[in-house]
């Protein structure tokens, strides 16, 4: 379950931000942007893209996680076979919580500049 989430939360965060990207293009072919309005667009477009990047990591490291620390890891160390050491443990959890919290700080920043941008006109 928690590799499917780290396959899809990357996937829904590209999505995302492609379907940001193609409306903001509709918008601007249709004349529907104003100069003044499109820097407020692309901060929220810069937010969109270090999210969709903090997502790819976490998942990443989500999927190192499962497979060096999972328990089919530590079966296969207690049988002798490959498997991570309790460093590789630690260091990946470490690294989890710290992608964890990047990735939620662009998505909080990513919401808040669009609902800005949209009920505020900022």
């Amino acid at each position: 379950m928690l590799a499917a989430l780290a396959v899809i939360g990357p996937i829904s965060a590209l999505l995302a931000k492609l379907s940001g990207d193609a409306f903001f293009e509709r918008m601007r072919e249709r004349n529907r942007v104003t100069e003044g309005f499109i820097p407020v667009i692309e901060q929220h477009q810069d937010f969109g893209t270090n999210t969709m990047w903090a997502a790819i990591a976490l998942g990443v490291v989500t999927l190192a996680l499962v497979y060096f620390v999972g328990p089919s890891a530590v079966a296969a160390r207690t049988a002798g076979g490959p498997g991570g050491t309790r460093v590789m443990s630690i260091a990946l959890t470490v690294l989890s919580v710290v992608a964890a919290a990047i990735a939620i700080y662009y998505v909080v920043r990513t919401g808040d500049s669009g609902a800005k941008a949209v009920w505020e006109g900022q």
